[in-house]
C-alpha cells in the first residue's frame, strides 16, 4: 500500500526528510501505475541513488553533495559579445569621455559592464542572464527621446541601454539564454514519473511533476505544471520573467498591486514601510491612512527590506494601482475583503500646487472594508497598519 509516512526502519536508513520524500514519492508513483511492491521498492531505491544518496559505512543513506543546481542550467563557461554590442558600449564611453558630467545615465555597475563589452571580454552565463533582465526592464530606451535628438548623451535611459550593449546585446543575450533554456528543458524530460520527481526535488519543487507534450510525445517533467517549471529554471538561471514588464522604478515586476489592507506586521514578499491607521469611520467601515511614506523631513524612508521608493515612483505606482486593481486583501493573501475608495499621492510638487504642508511625502488612501471578520480585527486593534505588498527584487536604476 502507498506510504503516507515511511516505516521506522526505512526512516532510520534514510535520515533526511528530503531523501524520505524522494523514496516515498517514487514508491507511491509505481504502485499508482499498477506495479508490484518489489518493482516499487526497486524504483524507489533507484530514485534515491539518482538523487545523489549513497550508503555510508553506518549503513545509512546520506546525500553526497554535488554542484549547485544553478550550474546545471549553465552549458557554457563564457560567451563572447558581438561586434554591435562592443560598438554600442564604446559609443557611450566616448560620450562620457567627451562630455563628462553631462552624461548622467548608468550606474557604476553599468559602466563596468560597458568596459567589459568595449574590450570584448568574454562574459559569464550569470552576466548574460543579468543582461537579459536589464533589457527586459528597460524596454523603450532603444531610441533617443525626441527632446534629446541633438544631444543623445543627455538621455539617461538611452545611455544606460548603450552601456549594456544596446540592441545587439539585447538580441544576443536573449538568444543565448533561450538556447540554454531549451537545452535544459530537453535534459529535464523523463520517461518515468519517479525520475521527474527526483529532479523536481533537486529544483526545490517539492517533488511535484506534470505530464508535458513535446513533439507529439508525452513526457514527465518537474513542477506542478509547465509554467511553474519554466519559472523555476529561469529563477535559477538568474533571469526575470518579462511577461509582466517592469515600469521604471523600484518594484521589479510591475506591481501586482495587492494592497495589503490592514496588517499587524510585515511578512510578505515585499512591503513598503508599515504606517499607522490615521482615522477609522465605524459607521461606514472606512479606514484612512498612509499606504506608503517615502520621505520624512526631506529624507528618503528606507523600507523593511532596505530599499527606497522615490516620490515619483510612488506617484506612478498609486496611479497605476487605481487604474488597475484597487482590491484590498487581509495580510496580502486570500480573497478580497474590501477596496480602495480614495487615493491621493502626495509629493512636494503636488502639495505645493494645493497649498498643503506636510513633513511627509507618501500615498494617502481610504479603504472600505466589506468583510465582517476583517472589520472586527480593525476595531479590536489586531489590524493596525497599512502597507503595500507585491513581488519585488533588487534593482539597478538605469544601470
Amino acid at each position: 500500500m502507498p506510504y503516507d509516512r515511511l516505516p521506522a526502519r526505512l526512516r532510520q536508513l534514510i535520515p533526511s526528510e528530503h531523501g524520505q520524500g524522494i523514496f516515498r514519492g517514487a514508491f507511491n508513483a509505481q504502485l499508482k501505475a499498477g506495479r508490484s511492491e518489489s518493482v516499487a521498492f526497486a524504483s524507489a531505491w533507484g530514485a534515491l541513488d539518482r538523487a545523489g544518496y549513497k550508503k555510508g559505512a553506518d549503513g545509512k543513506y546520506e546525500k553526497v553533495e554535488k554542484s549547485n543546481p544553478s550550474a546545471e542550467v549553465e552549458k557554457a563557461d563564457t560567451f563572447k559579445p558581438p561586434a554591435g554590442a562592443r560598438a554600442a558600449a564604446r559609443r557611450a564611453i566616448r560620450w562620457k569621455e567627451k562630455y563628462g558630467d553631462k552624461v548622467k545615465g548608468g550606474t557604476q555597475v553599468g559602466w563596468t559592464r560597458a568596459g567589459q563589452l568595449a574590450r570584448g571580454e568574454s562574459l559569464s552565463r550569470e552576466t548574460v542572464a543579468r543582461m537579459v533582465s536589464f533589457f527586459a526592464r528597460h524596454k523603450g530606451n532603444e531610441t533617443v527621446d525626441s527632446k534629446f535628438k541633438g544631444e543623445p548623451w543627455m538621455d539617461n535611459g538611452h545611455v544606460a541601454w548603450l552601456i549594456w550593449g544596446g540592441d545587439a546585446a539585447a538580441s544576443w543575450s536573449r538568444n543565448i539564454m533561450d538556447r540554454l533554456e531549451k537545452r535544459q528543458i530537453d535534459d529535464d524530460q523523463f520517461t518515468t514519473q519517479s525520475e521527474a520527481m527526483v529532479r523536481s526535488m533537486d529544483l526545490g519543487l517539492e517533488g511535484e511533476t506534470h505530464v508535458h507534450e513535446r513533439d507529439g510525445q508525452a513526457v514527465y517533467m518537474p513542477g506542478e505544471n509547465h509554467e511553474q517549471y519554466i519559472e523555476r529554471i529561469r529563477e535559477i538561471a538568474g533571469i526575470e520573467s518579462d511577461e509582466e514588464p517592469v515600469k521604471e522604478g523600484l518594484l521589479e515586476r510591475a506591481i501586482s498591486a495587492i494592497i495589503g489592507a490592514i496588517m499587524p506586521q510585515v511578512d510578505v514578499n515585499k512591503s513598503v514601510v508599515e504606517t499607522q491607521v490615521l482615522k477609522m469611520d465605524d459607521e461606514q467601515r472606512i479606514v484612512y491612512g498612509w499606504a506608503s511614506v517615502v520621505t520624512e523631513d526631506g529624507e528618503p524612508v528606507v523600507d523593511t527590506q532596505g530599499d527606497v521608493i522615490t516620490p515619483e515612483e510612488m506617484e506612478k505606482m498609486a496611479n497605476d494601482f487605481m487604474l488597475d486593481v484597487r482590491k484590498a486583501k487581509a495580510m496580502h493573501t486570500g480573497g478580497q475583503v474590501g477596496e480602495v475608495i480614495h487615493s491621493m499621492p502626495l509629493t512636494n510638487e503636488l502639495m505645493k500646487a494645493f497649498d498643503i504642508y506636510s513633513d511627509r511625502e507618501g500615498w494617502l488612501v481610504a479603504f472600505k472594508i466589506y468583510d465582517d471578520d476583517a472589520w472586527e480585527k480593525v476595531r479590536s486593534g489586531e489590524f493596525q497598519a497599512l502597507s503595500i505588498g507585491g513581488k519585488a527584487g533588487s534593482r539597478e536604476e538605469l544601470e
